[in-house]
């Protein structure tokens, strides 16, 4: 049995990242300085670790989750951060294995574009995919619900102004 060993570190707190070790998702720890750790075992030569950011804007339901979130929220203002650059990250490599491997992942700061990750291994690493990206769909469905919270807001104010008018 082979052993592989995972570590993410450069996370910043609102960034959820997902990890696949030959497409099962490993659940990662995170250690007293900041790191992520998991450990997958197999009895293959070679794996693919994947890496990615998925942005909730993207799930089949945002618009159900949002209206939810916006109406709880007091009107949007204890709402959950939404990143409004919506820059996703997507990184997957080929690892060949030892009996026993470590693979850490650097994750550098967000950006447009350019590469996400560093990699360092002390086996064989083969680069597929390494890349950040503005992901349009979710910069669209944000702009959306951006105009939908300006016009509720308006509109409280109207109704807010309207029934302070009535009863003066």
């Amino acid at each position: 049995m082979k052993k592989l060993s995972v570590k993410i570190t450069g996370v910043p707190k609102k960034v959820h990242l997902y990890t696949l070790v030959d497409g099962q998702m490993i659940k990662l720890k995170k250690n007293q300085f900041g790191a992520y750790e998991g450990e997958f075992e197999t009895e293959k030569e070679n794996v693919a670790v994947e890496v990615f950011r998925s942005l909730e804007l993207l799930g089949k339901l945002w618009w159900l989750y949002s209206l939810i979130t916006f109406i709880v929220s007091v009107l949007g203002i204890f709402e959950p951060w939404y990143d409004r650059k919506c820059i996703a990250l997507e990184c997957k490599y080929v690892v060949s294995l030892k009996e026993t491997s470590e693979i850490k992942i650097n994750l550098k700061p967000l950006s447009k574009e350019g590469k996400a990750v560093d990699v360092e291994s002390d086996s064989e690493v083969m680069e597929v995919n390494n890349a950040f990206y503005i992901d349009k769909k979710a910069k669209l469905r944000w702009r959306l619900m951006l105009a939908f919270k300006i016009i509720i807001w308006i509109v409280a104010i109207i109704l807010a102004i309207y029934f302070i008018a009535i009863n003066i």
